[in-house]
Order: structure tokens, then C-alpha cells, then sequence
């Protein structure tokens, strides 16, 4: 079980750790199934690993290094960073995820990552038309 804040949010690092896994298994092209057998786990645990709900132990960080043929340090790249992004911790650990626990929108961010930059700033104009004035509106994170 992961370490949680006084909010009961996963800890960033297992947060951040989880989203690494995620996105080396995407990058070898490996379904959550197929890496969990890899590994030995069911792929539900996969998925609370990738979530950051479930903290990782070594020995299983080392199993799915060797499987998806990384370094182990590639889980850990940047001090408290995603791929590419800025430091994540509290809410916007909470926020990341909550995104990325549901595979509708995890799907959504890598198509729209896939894009090019272009598109990107037009798909995300385009979100922000169609996205309802309310703040407190949740329509949009209502799957999951």
C-alpha cells in the first residue's frame, strides 16, 4: 500500500514512479497484461502501480526494469518529474492520478501527445470551447 499525505492522496513519488512504469510499458508497446505476466502480478495490480495507489518495492521495480528493458533509474528520471513535464506534488499529484486511473483519459492524453503541436493547440481550443463555464462542473472527469 502506498504512503499517503493528510488529504489520503498517493505520495507524488509513487505517482511519478507509477507514470514512468506506464510510459515505458507504452513505449515497448506492451499491454498491462502482458507486462503483469511478465512480472508475476495480476494486472489489476499493474494498474494501482501505474496509478501510484500501490507502491512499488524494489524487487518488482527491478523485475519490471529487466522486462521492459530500461534502467531502473528511468523510473525515477528528474527529481519529482514526468516525462518531459514539471514537478509534480499535492494537487497536482491528486490530479495526475485521477487522470490517469481511467484508461478513457489516459488513452486521450497519449493520442493527444501523438499530435503534433499544432493540432495540439487547436484539440485543446476546441476543449475549452466545448467545456461547460461551471467550475465546479464535472462532466468531464465522469468516466472512469
Amino acid at each position: 500500500m502506498s504512503h499517503r499525505d493528510r488529504d489520503g492522496a498517493p505520495h507524488p513519488v509513487d505517482v511519478q514512479v507509477g507514470a514512468r512504469v506506464r510510459w515505458a510499458r507504452q513505449q515497448a508497446g506492451l499491454s498491462l497484461a502482458t507486462l503483469a505476466a511478465r512480472v508475476g502480478v495480476a494486472f489489476q495490480q499493474l494498474q494501482k502501480y501505474e496509478a501510484g495507489a500501490n507502491r512499488i518495492s524494489a524487487s518488482m521495480l527491478y523485475e519490471l526494469a529487466v522486462a521492459l528493458k530500461v534502467p531502473v533509474a528511468t523510473f525515477f528520471e528528474g527529481p519529482g518529474a514526468l516525462p518531459g513535464g514539471p514537478p509534480v506534488s499535492g494537487e497536482r499529484a491528486a490530479r495526475l492520478q485521477d487522470i490517469l486511473s481511467c484508461a478513457e483519459r489516459a488513452q486521450l492524453l497519449d493520442a493527444f501527445l501523438a499530435l503534433p503541436r499544432a493540432a495540439q493547440v487547436h484539440l485543446l481550443g476546441l476543449a475549452r470551447a466545448l467545456a461547460p463555464t461551471d467550475p465546479d462542473s464535472r462532466w468531464l472527469r465522469s468516466t472512469g
